[in-house]
């Protein structure tokens, strides 16, 4: 077997650490499956290939054998043999005889404890492109005790083995007030902003302007979703196909190779072809699946770099994942501990004015196009529909200031630049420091925003429990949750009020009572609410 050089030293190194349980990565398109066969060629004994769902472990036979590893199927239904190398998933996978070897595929699943029995008594190898979760749970917990990295994607497009696509970013709505669910935006709320007849006419006049009659898939938020692009298609005329995962086998097959073969220029999905599957002449992605998960974002956009014949593979982002994460080429330190963090400085993007393609910063001239960029060249302005400017953190900070002075010149309430800016760029300002700004709130954040706003609330009158009503529905706005995660504010806490006035309520005695009722400020004393209400000019107050 004829192996790249990286693919070559993965090889090595996996097998040198094998008592180390390691987790080789590869990026998607970098032939994950040519280095397990490989792994496989070079060991002893019964392997154990394990496929992360139970629907993709013929297609996994398949690979193997197409690499020239004969294998066998442990599934229902399906006859067994005794082949050394078996391929099942983790839920046919019931017992594994010790000593024996388990490659892991997609291994960043193997955090479920449906994955413990794998590690025992076993020598295990995993494999994934992206060695972390989008839930912080580390690849340590499960088993593993090292990160072997093949190669990054820098290097892959580099070395012409993976081809970077030209990203064009669509003006999506703001997700703001989106709520999470498992870490990701709740798919029932997503799919409602991203189901609007005009965003998904949007796709089909953007794919027919931008991409004509080439091989697409595109990835939607919801079966419903895939489904009313499908049909957009159909109705322009293009041939479209849905595929989700209760699609019969063979019709989904039929339709990946009639996609293949041209006959089929757009198939739609949710959740199915975002892992295990591969078409190197696949051109142009359709992202118009917003996610809060780096995984999730590295997966789709590898579908499309695979190089084939010359090809310049397209992505066009209805979505705004493009500017979400970090840009494709960023490299990343990968931990066993869930920890994952860029490389050196992060790689933002900045759009062309020219040909409308997103590149990278702090590059002088379009390789696209050939267009030069003006470090002073003003925005250009967002509509419904169109593709917009993708600005520079320095851009962005800029613009984070602006929303700040006209916040406080026109007394706006305290969420409204937050708000503003969210709804621009789709990022959250940085308000602890003039860095670079971040994609989603971290519980810290929340808690300085929630402070901020009962800071502001004070400067306009007293607070009491209805001014909490007030701060928790402002604070629920913006971030779509109620406040949780953080220490109650102890301005809110039931307060014995030592109340100065002497009035006629039946509360006093000798000039002072306890009460938790409502305190008002009369003349810079305080005074209970009933006294208040009686007369502002009672002799005492």
């Amino acid at each position: 077997m004829n192996l790249r050089p990286y693919q070559a030293r993965l090889v090595d190194a996996g097998l040198s650490h094998l008592h180390e349980s390691p987790v080789l990565v590869l990026p998607t398109g970098g032939g994950k499956t040519v280095v397990a066969c490989e792994i496989i060629r070079r060991l002893d004994g019964p392997i154990y290939f394990v496929a992360h769902r139970r629907e993709i472990i013929l297609q996994t036979a398949d690979r193997l054998s197409s690499h020239g590893v004969d294998c066998g199927v442990i599934l229902g239904g399906h006859p067994r043999n005794h082949l050394r190398v078996q391929v099942a998933s983790v839920q046919t996978l019931r017992s594994v005889p010790t000593g024996s070897v388990v490659i892991i595929d997609e291994a960043h699943h193997a955090t479920s404890r449906s994955y413990l029995p794998l590690f025992s008594g076993t020598r295990v190898i995993g494999l994934t492109a992206t060695p972390f979760r989008l839930d912080g749970t580390g690849l340590g917990t499960a088993g593993f005790r090292r990160v072997v990295v093949g190669a990054y994607t820098d290097e892959l497009l580099s070395d012409g083995f993976l081809v970077r696509p030209r990203i064009f970013s669509i003006d999506v709505p703001s997700l703001a007030g989106v709520a999470k669910q498992g870490g990701d935006f709740a798919k029932n709320a997503v799919s409602a902003i991203m189901s609007k007849p005009k965003l998904v006419a949007d796709i089909v006049s953007t794919w027919k302007a931008r991409t004509p009659d080439s091989k697409t898939v595109a990835f939607a938020t919801s079966v419903a979703h895939s489904e009313m692009i499908r049909d957009a298609f159909l109705a322009a005329g293009v041939p479209a196909f849905h595929i989700d995962g209760k699609t019969p086998k063979p019709l989904r097959d039929q339709a990946l190779v009639d996609l293949r073969v041209g006959t089929l220029k757009v198939v739609t999905n949710a959740f199915v072809l975002g892992e295990g599957w591969d078409l190197p002449a696949l051109e142009t992605l359709i992202d118009a699946q917003p996610t809060a998960s780096h995984v999730r974002f590295l997966q789709k956009y590898g579908r499309v770099m695979r190089p084939y014949d010359g090809k310049t593979p397209v992505v066009l982002d209805h979505a705004g994942n493009a500017v979400r994460f970090p840009d494709i080429e960023q490299r990343l330190d990968y931990t066993l501990d869930g920890a994952v963090k860029p490389k050196g400085e992060p790689l933002g993007l900045k759009r062309c004015k020219d040909c409308l393609a997103l590149v990278r910063v702090g590059i002088s001239t379009c390789p696209h196009c050939g267009a030069t960029f003006a470090s002073d060249r003003p925005m250009i302005a967002t509509k419904d529909g169109e593709l917009v400017e993708i600005r520079s953190a320095a851009d962005r900070r800029k613009r984070w200031s602006e929303l700040k002075a006209y916040r406080a010149s026109q007394n706006l309430i305290p969420t409204w630049s937050i708000s503003e800016y969210v709804k621009e760029f789709g990022r959250w300002p940085n308000i602890f420091s003039p860095d670079a700004d971040l994609s989603e709130p971290t519980i810290a954040y929340k808690q300085r925003v929630y402070t901020g706003i009962i800071d502001w609330f004070a400067t306009r009158g007293p607070i009491g429990r209805k001014t909490k009503y007030s701060v928790d529905r402002m604070y629920e706005q913006l971030f779509g949750v109620k406040p949780r995660g953080f220490p109650a504010d102890p301005r809110f806490e039931r307060t014995v009020y030592d109340c100065k006035c002497t009035g006629t309520c039946g509360k006093h005695e000798d000039g002072a009572c306890g009460t938790t009722d409502s305190v008002y400020r009369l003349d810079g004393v305080l005074v209970c609410g009933e006294c208040y209400g009686r007369s502002k000019n009672h002799a005492n107050a």
